[in-house]
């Protein structure tokens, strides 16, 4: 994922806008929810993503035949650029007009036909949302600038059944989701289902690798646990040879002594196969408990 996820998503976006109704209703979101786009004498559109830059002359002419902008573009200093079209006051006039853009702004529904919301959610997404590189976090959020349009913006989301909350930051308030199921049926809603299947697949890969870091934590500790197991067996098999002598263990533990001395890398498994007859690994284990046993009855005083 080399590319910024959120301008990735916009840039798929972009190529979804295919009729009239689509495009009025994204270029009504645009504006609507622009931090930029106001009232007070020349205003601007702005934006860093290259993508909607190129189509918003379009979204523009299918909707005003009349309206027209400057076009300025300057470096960032974090490498990006930013694209702004620039109206005069009369232009603006007639934006608002048509889309009945108040100064204490409010979604007007009437603004958004033939079942184009999907393209209208798209538009406020376009100019104000960002998402959160799956590979760190899932989390979806639209920054809005008025407390009004805020609220009306998680109503409809709300009404279409996304479990989106609101909170305010600074002087914006956050209509956000979290949770990779919500995020993918926003960005399925909004058409944008190449990135939707672009963190399912983080998804499954994530809970792949924590499946295997799981297995390979439980491996470790194992192997850990094994290995304290024999130190401690060699530990009380040279602890009894120090004290009265591995030869004077019963005949039967003798033997097991000795190849666990000659052995002390392999496991149990691999340590039966070392003794003329056969013996087994619960049989194995229950005679180095005795062992054991022996040991601690020795440093206790209480070996007979």
């Amino acid at each position: 994922m080399n590319e910024n996820f959120s301008m990735q998503i916009k840039k798929e976006l972009c190529t979804k806008l295919t009729d009239r109704d689509k495009k009025s209703a994204c270029l009504y979101g645009l504006l609507l929810f622009s931090h930029r786009f106001s009232y007070n004498g020349d205003t601007s559109f702005r934006t860093e993503c290259l993508h909607l830059a190129l189509i918003f002359p379009n979204l523009l002419k299918n909707v005003f035949e009349n309206v027209d902008f400057d076009y300025l573009e300057r470096p960032l200093q974090n490498g990006n650029k930013s694209y702004t079209f620039k109206f005069s006051h009369d232009d603006v006039n007639i934006i608002v007009k048509e889309f009945n853009i108040k100064p204490i702004r409010e979604i007007d529904l009437t603004k958004i036909d033939n079942n184009s919301m999907m393209s209208f959610i798209s538009g406020v997404f376009l100019t104000c949302g960002s998402v959160s590189n799956p590979n760190k976090d899932y989390h979806l959020e639209f920054s809005v600038s008025q407390e009004v349009l805020a609220n009306d913006l998680l109503t409809i989301l709300k009404n279409l059944g996304f479990n989106f909350k609101v909170v305010k930051r600074k002087n914006f308030y956050i209509v956000y989701v979290k949770g990779s199921e919500n995020i993918e049926d926003i960005l399925t809603f909004m058409g944008a289902e190449s990135s939707t299947l672009e963190v399912m697949n983080v998804k499954i890969f994530k809970s792949l690798q924590n499946r295997i870091n799981r297995r390979s934590n439980c491996e470790k500790a194992n192997y850990t646990r094994s290995l304290n197991a024999i130190q401690k067996q060699v530990d009380d098999i040279e602890y009894i040879d120090s004290t009265i002598g591995i030869e004077n263990l019963p005949d039967v533990l003798v033997e097991t002594a000795y190849i666990r001395l000659e052995n002390p890398d392999m496991s149990l498994r691999e340590l039966c196969e070392q003794f003329q007859e056969p013996i087994g690994r619960s049989g194995l284990n229950r005679r180095l408990q005795k062992i054991s046993a022996i040991a601690q009855s020795i440093k206790d005083g209480t070996y007979d």
